[in-house]
């Protein structure tokens, strides 16, 4: 589930976002059977990639890689951390 928004948000499009992944997850599960996972891309930033309540937050440039490191396709540089479940699996 990815929500974009051009240069800013608010904390309440945060939990907007991970409502939509949870309702998601709870009626679409043909769709995803293994959870939700909650993105906010933020268009006109660039080099952010981090979570906050939950939400990956990424900019645009930062999307597809960080979309690949938490759906472990490819493996995630030690210098950006643990591994950090993302998904909204309720």
């Amino acid at each position: 589930m990815i929500e974009t928004k051009t240069k800013k948000f608010e904390r309440r499009h945060l939990a907007a976002v991970r409502e939509i992944a949870v309702w998601l997850y709870r009626r679409r599960r043909q769709w995803c059977r293994r959870g939700a996972f909650p993105v906010l891309c933020v268009v006109r930033a660039r080099a952010v990639e981090r979570i906050d309540d939950g939400v990956l937050i990424v900019s645009l440039d930062r999307l597809v890689p960080a979309l690949r490191a938490s759906a472990r396709t490819s493996p995630r540089p030690a210098f950006l951390g643990s591994n950090v479940r993302h998904r909204c699996a309720l």
